[in-house]
């Protein structure tokens, strides 16, 4: 089994906008009832209108700034639970040009 085969990147500018999701994303959110967090739904729009709750908001923000302020990758683990699932997954945040 590929170890990225479950991969999803998205991409956002410098206001934090969405602009590029690449992966499995739309299978993902159809399969969590997200028909609303598909890709032709989310790019362009800001990041955080997508992330509930204080915690998870300033979680990814903080993220965004480390890599951004220190000019290299940051990466993370982190827990995103379903309703009956524990889901132990990894944020990598790299910036670019």
């Amino acid at each position: 089994m590929d170890p990225n085969e479950g991969t999803i990147s998205y991409f956002v500018d410098a206001d934090n906008r969405i602009v590029k999701v690449v992966g499995p994303w739309d299978r993902f959110a159809l399969e969590n009832d997200g028909l609303g967090a598909c890709v032709e739904a989310i790019v362009g729009k800001p990041l955080d209108q997508f992330i509930a709750g204080d915690v998870s908001r300033m979680f990814v923000s903080t993220m965004l700034m480390s890599a951004r302020t220190l000019g290299r990758e940051v990466y993370r683990p982190y827990r995103c639970d379903s309703g009956h699932l524990k889901r132990f997954m990894g944020m990598t945040i790299i910036p670019q040009d």
